[in-house]
C-alpha cells in the first residue's frame, strides 16, 4: 500500500493508520476517503505547527495552521502548501455540499496529494531520504471503514513527543525556563494569559458524534484540573492564580455546581456520555498560559515556553467547527485584557454563528438595568467646526465629566488642556463602570442636547474608526512600510468606516448575562445600541 513508508516512522507513525484507512475507503466509499485524508492532513499540519512553535495547538483551525507565516516557513515548499489547501477544501466540500460530484477518481486524486505532504514532511524532519511513487491502482476493501473519533490535537502533541524524544529532546526542552515570579519578563507573560470569560453550552439532543463528548470532557477536566492547581491560597494574590465556576445540567438535572460540591468527580463524565440532553454554565477568571512539567529536563515543575502565548477563546473555534455536524446552542463573553483591553462576543443556534453587531437594536432588553455593566478602553471623537462653536465643545467636556470617575478624567483633563491635542476627543482610552444603564442613558440625553444646534454638520467616531478614517483619506506611499501595507489592504477591500455599526471589541458588556452595548452615531444622534445573546 502507498502509505507502508510511515509506518514505524518516529513521530510519524500515528499517521500511518488514518492515511491507510483513507486509501482502503477510495474505492468502496470515495467520499468518506476523501474526509479521512482530510482529516490525515489536519493531524499532519497542527504536528507541523508543534514542530515549528514548539508550542500546542490551541485554538486553531485547519486553516488557521495553513495561513500562519511560521508554519509557511517550517514547510518551505510551496507545492506542499497548495497540497494541504487542495486537500482541505477538497475534503470539506466531500462532507459538507451535497452538490459535489464524489466518485473514486476524486478520492484517489486526493491521496496522492496526501501521499505527497506525507513524504516530503518525513525527508523534511530527516526521518527517510526518499518515499516510494504513488501507485493509484488502488485494490478495493468493501468493509473498509473511518472512524470520526481521534482527538487531533492530543494526538498531534504525543506525535511530537515521540519524535523529539529521538531526535530533537534537547532542542525542545532549551526553550522551557523555570517559572520565576520574581522574573518582570515572567510575570508580563503571565499577564499575557489573564481572561474573564463567561460560557454556556447546552446540547437539546444527544451529540451525534463520540469525539464531540470526548472533546467536551476533556476541556471540563482541563478547568477543573487548572482550578484545582492554581486556585488561590488565602488572600495572597499570585499572577497564575485561576478559578472557575462550572454547573452542569444532565437531562434536565443539575449534577455539579463547583460552588459547593469541589472537584468533578469521574461518573460525571460517564453520565455526561450518556446523556440525552446536557448544558454546563463555565464562568471564569484567571490565567490561562501553559505552565509545563517536563521530567527529565532542567525545568522540572512548573516550566514555561516564553515564546508561548495561549489564545484560546474557550469551546468557540471547537464548536465553530462542528456547528454543521452537531446541533447545540453556545453563547460567549470573553475579556481579554491584555489584548489592547477587547471583549469577545460569540454566539451560536441552530449551525449558524450570529453576527453580533447586526441585532444589536436600541431597544434591547432593559431586564438587565441593575446588572453591573463594564466599558474599557471607550474612545469618542466629535467631528465639527469647534472653533466656530466653542460653548458646545466646553459643554461636551462638562457632560462628560460628569460621567467618569476622578481616576478616569485626570488623564482627560491633562489632554483637553494641552493646546497641542485635540479636544475634541471626547473619550481617550478610557473605563466607564455602570450598575445601572440609566447612567449611560442620561448621558446620552444631555449629549444629544447640547449638540443639537450643530448636529446636522458633525459626525462621532468611536474608538479606531477616527484614526482609520484619516488614513484611508491620505496617500499610503506617505506611511512607514507596514503601515502602508494596511492602509492599502484597507483601501483594496473598499473599507467603509461607519459609526452607525457597533464596534463590540470595546464596548459595554455585562459578564453575568451575556449582553453587550455600545455608542454608535445614527440619524445625526448618539445613541446606545445592544442585545442579550
Amino acid at each position: 500500500m502507498n502509505f507502508e513508508f510511515l509506518r514505524g516512522l518516529k513521530g510519524l507513525n500515528d499517521l500511518y493508520k488514518p492515511c491507510k484507512d483513507a486509501e482502503e475507503l477510495a474505492i468502496s466509499k470515495p467520499y468518506m476517503s476523501m474526509f479521512a485524508s482530510r482529516k490525515s492532513a489536519e493531524l499532519l499540519a497542527k504536528f507541523i505547527y508543534i514542530a515549528a512553535y514548539y508550542s500546542a495547538v490551541e485554538g486553531m483551525t485547519f486553516a488557521d495552521i495553513l495561513s500562519d507565516a511560521k508554519v509557511q516557513e517550517f514547510i518551505n515548499n510551496r507545492g506542499v502548501l497548495r497540497a494541504f489547501h487542495h486537500i482541505r477544501k477538497k475534503g470539506n466540500a466531500a462532507v459538507h455540499d451535497n452538490n459535489i460530484d464524489v466518485g473514486k477518481d476524486n478520492a484517489i486524486d486526493l491521496l496522492e496529494e496526501l501521499h505527497y505532504i506525507a513524504g516530503e514532511t518525513a525527508i523534511r524532519l530527516h526521518l527517510i531520504e526518499s518515499y516510494p511513487v504513488f501507485d493509484s491502482k488502488i485494490e478495493e476493501y468493501p468493509s473498509a471503514t473511518f472512524s470520526d473519533d481521534m482527538q487531533i490535537n492530543q494526538k498531534a502533541q504525543e506525535m511530537f513527543l515521540d519524535y523529539i524524544e529521538k531526535h530533537e529532546y534537547r532542542e525542545y526542552s532549551k526553550h522551557f525556563v523555570e517559572l520565576d515570579a520574581k522574573n518582570s519578563a515572567h510575570r508580563d507573560y503571565l499577564v499575557h494569559g489573564k481572561v474573564v470569560m463567561h460560557e454556556y453550552l447546552e446540547f437539546k439532543e444527544k451529540p451525534n458524534y463520540r469525539s464531540t463528548v470526548e472533546y467536551l470532557q476533556q476541556y471540563l477536566i482541563f478547568l477543573d484540573e487548572m482550578a484545582s492547581e492554581r486556585s488561590p491560597v488565602g488572600s495572597d494574590y499570585s499572577p497564575e492564580d485561576f478559578q472557575v465556576s462550572i454547573t452542569i445540567c444532565i437531562d434536565g438535572s443539575i449534577v455539579y455546581d463547583s460552588d459547593c460540591c469541589g472537584c468533578i468527580e469521574n461518573d460525571i463524565f460517564d453520565r455526561l456520555a450518556a446523556a440525552q440532553s446536557f448544558s454546563f454554565d463555565c464562568h471564569l477568571d484567571g490565567n490561562l498560559v501553559a505552565i509545563h512539567d517536563l521530567p527529565g529536563s532542567n525545568c522540572e515543575k512548573d516550566a514555561i515556553n516564553e515564546d508561548e502565548l495561549w489564545q484560546g477563546r474557550g469551546l468557540s473555534d471547537f464548536l465553530e467547527s462542528i456547528k454543521r455536524r452537531e446541533q447545540f446552542n453556545y453563547k460567549m463573553i470573553l475579556y481579554y485584557p491584555d489584548d489592547n483591553n477587547n471583549v469577545v462576543v460569540d454566539c451560536i443556534r441552530d449551525g449558524k454563528t450570529l453576527d453580533i453587531p447586526l441585532i444589536c437594536k436600541t431597544d434591547f432588553s432593559r431586564k438587565l438595568m441593575n446588572h453591573k455593566w463594564l466599558g474599557d478602553m471607550l474612545s469618542m471623537h466629535i467631528n465639527f467646526n469647534h472653533q466656530a462653536h466653542p460653548e458646545i465643545l466646553e459643554k461636551l467636556h462638562d457632560t462628560v465629566t460628569k460621567l467618569l470617575s476622578k481616576d478616569e478624567l485626570s488623564c482627560l483633563d491633562e489632554f483637553w488642556g494641552d493646546d497641542g491635542e485635540d479636544p475634541c476627543w471626547l473619550l481617550l482610552g478610557n473605563t466607564i463602570v455602570s450598575k445601572d444603564l440609566s447612567e449611560i442613558e442620561a448621558f446620552i440625553e444631555r449629549f444629544n442636547t447640547i449638540i443639537e444646534p450643530v448636529a446636522h454638520e458633525c459626525t462621532i467616531y468611536f474608538n479606531d474608526q477616527f484614526h482609520q478614517t484619516e488614513l484611508l483619506n491620505k496617500d499610503p506611499d506617505t506611511f512607514p512600510p507596514k503601515l502602508a501595507d494596511y492602509v492599502k489592504s484597507l483601501k483594496e477591500a473598499s473599507s467603509i468606516i461607519d459609526p452607525s455599526i457597533p464596534d463590540l471589541s470595546h464596548c459595554f458588556y455585562c459578564m453575568k448575562e451575556f449582553a453587550v452595548a455600545a455608542f454608535i452615531w445614527k440619524n445625526h444622534k448618539l445613541q446606545l445600541v445592544g442585545t442579550v445573546l
